[in-house]
């Protein structure tokens, strides 16, 4: 099984996050999930969109009240 790995340039532009927030995130063990390769960072497309929907926040919306419901 053969997977797509991004370097932390690449996995920052993808998540619109800057690099230094990855390096933070890593340091305080936030953040996605990384492979650590000879001393290289690596993030699997899978890890980034795992990590995407663990932050996904949902809200409900209000009910909005138009003319007609008045």
């Amino acid at each position: 099984m053969e997977q797509t790995l991004f370097t932390p340039q690449e996995a920052a532009k993808l998540l619109n996050v800057s690099i230094r927030s990855l390096i933070h995130w890593r340091l305080c063990k936030k953040g996605p999930k990384y492979h650590k390769m000879g001393g290289q960072v690596r993030y699997s497309k899978h890890d980034l969109d795992a990590f995407l929907s663990q932050t996904l926040v949902e809200t409900k919306s209000p009910k909005i009240v138009s003319e007609v419901d008045v």
